[in-house]
């Protein structure tokens, strides 16, 4: 229809709410939380975010630093040379806040607060827009002790995107989506066109439908 597709894909009413939200942040250079459940797409959407706004074309970079091995989580958020510093005039989408130090998240607060990365070298300025995924409100971080209080000032603007079981009519879409880029990448996408007269379908709508 009117919304833009934002490379997400699915027809229903959720995914379109979620379309509309893209545009709204992307419109603003703040800070802004992504809540959803593991494996809803917050990265995708982050990435969404970064294309519809003003540091479209720039550096994307998702970090999850609950991957990040514990020892290495400082080096990794104070390099110099490292995913932050690189992503400068970018967007970088963050997850495993919570799963970080308090000192370590004291150094995600300043980049965001200050625009500075602390670097063993000394203060860098680092222009970045950062976006964080959740899977709940950060309020909740904070009751729990896991996070500092003062993200909660930081992040005003937030986005949920619900899980598949909430918006059923997008299986089929991405069922199809999902299968066609396998085909592709085997080179057997042709298995999916209408053969004509005489020959039946590969994959029969009523067997999608099931």
């Amino acid at each position: 229809g009117d919304i833009p597709a934002r490379g997400l894909v699915g027809h229903g009413d959720a995914i379109d709410e979620v379309r509309e939200l893209i545009g709204d942040l992307a419109a603003d250079d703040v800070p802004a939380l992504l809540i959803g459940e593991d494996g809803v797409g917050k990265a995708r959407v982050a990435k969404a975010i970064h294309e519809a706004s003003s540091r479209g074309g720039r550096v994307f970079t998702a970090l999850d630093l609950g991957a990040v091995p514990p020892d290495k989580v400082h080096d990794t958020l104070t390099s110099a040379k490292g995913p932050i510093a690189s992503t400068h005039e970018g967007t970088l989408y963050l997850e495993g806040l919570e799963e970080i130090s308090d000192e370590d998240q004291g150094l995600i607060f300043d980049l965001i607060r200050k625009g500075e990365l602390t670097t063993p070298e000394g203060p860098l300025a680092v222009d970045v827009r950062v976006l964080v995924g959740s899977g709940r409100e950060l309020e909740h971080g904070v009751g729990d002790g896991f996070l500092r209080t003062e993200f909660t000032v930081l992040f005003t603007m937030s986005l949920y995107i619900p899980a598949l079981r909430h918006r059923r009519e997008d299986i089929a879409p991405l069922f199809m989506h999902f299968l066609r880029q396998a085909l592709r990448n085997a080179g057997n996408v042709t298995v999916l066109q209408d053969g004509g007269p005489g020959r039946p379908l590969w994959l029969p709508p009523d067997f999608i439908g099931r």
